[in-house]
């Protein structure tokens, strides 16, 4: 279960998120514990390389968990403002 304590994009490349991998299995990221930043979304990349908020991609309150259905594209967490500190983890 990986912690997410500074600002920033996490993506299937950093250390402990392989679980952001595109896949065709339903996969669930289950965040809890902490404080929350000012945004944190959850967002992939379209084929001109813009990033798009998932339906639902904003996280306001932990705990909380998003099902991942059958996104074969890869996503990214991204956290901006304040000071985070929570955990993510797939299920």
């Amino acid at each position: 279960m990986p912690n997410i304590t500074a600002v920033g994009t996490y993506t299937e490349e950093t250390p402990g998120f392989e679980m952001l991998g595109g896949s065709r299995e339903v996969r669930t990221l289950l965040f809890s514990s902490g404080t929350l930043p000012t945004t944190l979304q959850v967002v992939y990349t379209d084929d001109a390389g813009v990033d798009h908020a998932l339906e639902g991609g904003a996280i306001t309150a932990l705990p909380t968990s998003m099902v991942l259905d059958r996104i074969k594209r890869p996503v990214k967490i991204v956290v901006t403002g304040g000071s985070p500190l929570f955990n993510v983890s797939g299920a």
